[in-house]
């Protein structure tokens, strides 16, 4: 599961992206793995590991909130074009 969250504001020069992705790991866990920055440029990561997938779905969720308070909006899922 991946999220992209956007923040675009043209008055204060803001392009920033937010991607919260949930993944399991070769060693039972379940990693959160975050990566931010301006929209064309490398970002940066953080992986926050669980023990279970639960904890890691709320914290996920806990940190999508976080930015939409913030002013991030999600993208809408793009279909491909045939």
């Amino acid at each position: 599961m991946v999220q992209v969250l956007q923040k675009i504001n043209h008055v204060k020069g803001q392009s920033r992206f937010y991607a919260i992705s949930v993944a399991p790991t070769l060693f039972g866990e379940t990693c959160v793995i975050s990566e931010w920055g301006r929209i064309g440029a490398g970002g940066k990561l953080r992986h926050s590991y669980f023990a279970d997938a639960t904890a890691a779905e709320r914290f996920a969720n806990s940190l999508r909130a976080r930015k939409e308070r913030r002013g991030y909006a999600v993208l809408p899922e793009q279909v491909p074009l045939l």
